[in-house]
């Protein structure tokens, strides 16, 4: 993973999106742009993870055909749920690829998840 990212303590447009998530709901692209100014929420949501914040993805296929993206903030007091759970992730962050095996072995939220 390159270390060509925004630093989250630094950066007024990560701040922004963290923001917009920090509710922990599901909030689509156009929330996000629309809820902190971004023209790409996609690639701010992949900068937080960089930062180490463990954001949700799922993408829903709509009547027209088109896919709608959303994302969801994970909290520390989830991950920290997750952990007495008994699941076989570590306490620290986890990385881009500890991601989707998160995904795959907790109850936290309901993300489709496509591999």
């Amino acid at each position: 993973m390159s270390n060509n990212h925004a630093k989250l303590e630094t950066s007024p447009r990560l701040q922004a999106v963290k923001a917009v998530l920090a509710d922990g709901r599901w909030h689509t692209t156009r929330d996000i742009m629309l809820g902190s100014n971004t023209v790409s929420p996609a690639a701010c949501v992949a900068e937080l993870r960089s930062n180490g914040l463990v954001v949700l993805s799922q993408c829903t296929r709509q009547s027209n055909g088109r896919n709608l993206w959303q994302y969801r903030l994970v909290s520390d007091k989830e991950i920290k749920a997750a952990n007495k759970l008994g699941t076989e992730r570590p306490t620290e962050r986890p990385t881009e690829a500890k991601q989707l095996d998160f995904l795959r072995t907790t109850t936290i939220g309901t993300a489709a998840i496509k591999t």
